[in-house]
């Protein structure tokens, strides 16, 4: 005896693998939505993560910049302090023995020291040769 098939067997089968391919294809645009999200969240976080290795190459620049500025200070303080000690009539080797330090160093310290007063004292001789300008010239002049 030979097998009949019946049509709607077929049809219901169809239609079985016709719900289960919508529903992977449901699952998978939400896991492509999810993706697209996440992969969104990863470049914007990468870009942050390389900006934060710009601004901390920014922040070492400026704290070696700032550090300079300080031992600068510091330097030429410590060099006027040696040097209101020769000014007084010390030796600089007895300065130097009293400070505890070489008088290579002393000389360091007093060196940053007249560097720093001089161009306070350029600026003041530039200041001084120039001429100041007459009211008369500049056309503010105020009547009498």
């Amino acid at each position: 005896m030979e097998k009949v098939r019946t049509p709607g067997k077929k049809a219901a089968t169809r239609a079985r693998l016709m719900e289960v391919r919508t529903k992977r294809i449901a699952e998978r645009e939400v896991r492509e939505r999810a993706n697209i999200t996440d992969l969104t969240e990863y470049f914007v976080q990468v870009e942050r993560h390389d900006e934060v290795d710009k601004w901390l190459r920014d922040q070492v620049d400026k704290a070696k910049t700032e550090a300079k500025d300080r031992r600068l200070r510091h330097r030429v303080a410590a060099g006027r302090a040696l040097q209101a000690m020769l000014d007084r009539g010390e030796k600089i080797s007895a300065v130097a023995e009293q400070a505890e330090t070489s008088v290579a160093k002393a000389r360091t310290y007093l060196a940053a020291a007249a560097e720093a007063a001089e161009p306070k004292a350029k600026t003041a001789q530039t200041e001084a040769a120039e001429p100041k300008a007459d009211t008369a010239d500049t056309g503010t002049a105020t009547r009498a």
